[in-house]
């Protein structure tokens, strides 16, 4: 709510600083994944309002774009909850496709808002399922990213990420994984994306069918093969300990935490996380 409400100068002006627009920006997308569209609309109007009053200069008019091309998600959302028809969804995404292109021309000179409208297109297009011309839009939409903003890399790793989705789409895992493993392999320094693919790697893996034991096989596998790659290895330990623990080895659970820990310690939130578990451990053995 305080972010709603952003903080005033001295002039009266609300806090439009890159930080604290940013930090709206989630805000309303965190109440779009909580299927809260009122809210994540009343907080970009609220920042386009704020905008309005204080027209910005230079970079910060990417934000305006970014606002906006949010709005067209949250309406395009909440306009097809009750559209059962297929002729009346395709209706629909095209106004959206056509609403966010127009986003797209006002802003002729932001990239950020050039790759931002291209994923989101490509996002819209997948809501179309088992339509292979719909899926061949969204590739489209996801490649074109990498082909017209080849430098922003976190973009570039977003696209190449939901690019990866299509293939759990059309239940093809081993090339769902080494789609993930792209994104790893092209944008290491892309730290969210980085992370996301991570996790969607290691559920495959770990959902496999087998026993505990041939789950930590494969994970321990995994870190083998990948060992030079950010965050998965790291992740993987950090399962297998977790998996330990789950069948009360506490002790081969401890070892596992203790390699995050020790030799994973670039991965801060990942050793932060056995750094806590390895506590609650000690804990339950004192107790």
């Amino acid at each position: 709510a305080a972010l709603q409400r952003p903080a005033e100068g001295q002039a009266g002006t609300p806090d439009l600083t890159p930080f604290t627009v940013e930090a709206r920006l989630r805000m309303a997308g965190g109440y779009r994944h909580l299927n809260n569209h009122t809210e994540s609309d009343t907080t970009l109007k609220s920042l386009l309002d704020d905008y309005k009053a204080n027209p910005p200069v230079g970079n910060s008019r990417k934000f305006i774009g970014f606002a906006e091309l949010e709005l067209e998600r949250n309406r395009f959302d909440q306009s097809v909850v009750s559209t059962s028809k297929d002729s009346e969804l395709r209706r629909k995404l095209q106004q959206s496709i056509d609403a966010i292109g127009k986003i797209r021309k006002k802003y002729p000179k932001e990239g950020a808002i050039g790759a931002a409208a291209a994923i989101l297109r490509g996002q819209l297009w997948l809501h179309l399922r088992g339509d292979i011309r719909a899926q061949n839009k969204a590739l489209a939409a996801f490649d074109e990213v990498k082909r017209d903003f080849p430098d922003l890399e976190d973009q570039c790793a977003e696209a190449l990420y939901r690019r990866a989705s299509i293939y759990e789409k059309l239940g093809e895992s081993q090339q769902l994984v080494n789609a993930y493993l792209k994104v790893l392999n092209d944008y290491p320094f892309s730290k969210e994306w980085c992370t996301k693919a991570s996790e969607q790697i290691i559920r495959k893996v770990a959902a496999t069918d087998g026993t505990a034991h041939e789950r930590i096989q494969k994970l321990r596998d995994l870190i083998a093969k990948h060992a030079d790659l950010p965050v998965l290895p790291a992740m993987a330990q950090l399962r297998i300990g977790d998996t330990f623990y789950d069948m009360t080895e506490t002790a081969k659970a401890k070892q596992a935490f203790k390699v995050v820990v020790e030799e994973y310690s670039h991965e801060t939130r990942l050793m932060a996380r056995a750094s806590f578990a390895l506590a609650r451990i000690y804990y339950e053995e004192e107790n």
